[in-house]
């Protein structure tokens, strides 16, 4: 049987890491910075998942703060 297929997101959080590094004045930072969470989250890399889930769930004209304050408890309990 064929090894089920992985999507590589390398390429996507490269980009969204300088995004955020970059551009932190963005105006849809939380959109980015919350996706970057979420690839992280997918490749089990939970401490950096919690940094950018912890700078959504900062704002709190973000739409994606309860989300990222759900995902950002997943995340801690992960490194727990």
């Amino acid at each position: 049987a064929e090894a089920p297929i992985r999507a590589d997101y390398g390429p996507a959080i490269t980009r969204l890491e300088e995004l955020v590094r970059r551009y932190p004045d963005f105006e849809r930072i939380d959109a980015a910075a919350y996706t970057l969470g979420t690839l992280y989250a997918s490749n089990q890399r939970w401490a950096d998942a919690a940094r950018q889930f912890e700078l959504v769930a900062g704002r709190d004209s973000s739409r994606y703060q309860p989300e990222a304050l759900f995902r950002l408890g997943d995340a801690y309990f992960e490194l727990a």
